[in-house]
């Protein structure tokens, strides 16, 4: 079953592949991607990694049915405590980082403080 919006937060390596797997095998009606550099965002358009991209990740989770956050784990809680806010209630937050227990801890007293 395919979501309808998948967002990507993080267009390097592993989103961008995760997103190139999601348009080729139609896991995801749209792929929108979140970059850092208006150079990642035209690489990963061009690339085929993504439907849109955008350098504004509240604009990017808006409506998401899943978001997957691709981004090095010393920065995982801050794009946990951007996207959050941002996020419906509904939305499914995965992370491709390899460290859970203390971000999950974190992550739960930001969703507390919603």
């Amino acid at each position: 079953m395919a979501v309808h919006q998948l967002s990507i937060v993080g267009l390097g390596m592993m989103g961008g592949a995760i997103g190139m797997a999601a348009r080729r095998t139609g896991a995801a009606t749209r792929v929108i991607g979140v970059a850092d550099t208006m150079e990642t965002m035209e690489l990963a358009r061009a690339k085929g990694a993504v439907d849109e991209a955008t350098l504004d990740v509240r604009a990017a989770v808006q409506n998401a049915d899943l978001v997957i956050l691709c981004v090095p784990v010393r920065v995982m809680i801050d794009a946990v405590a951007a996207v959050l806010p941002a996020c419906r209630e509904v939305t499914v937050i995965a992370d491709v980082g390899s460290s859970k227990t203390i971000l999950v801890w974190q992550a739960e007293a930001l969703c507390h403080k919603l």
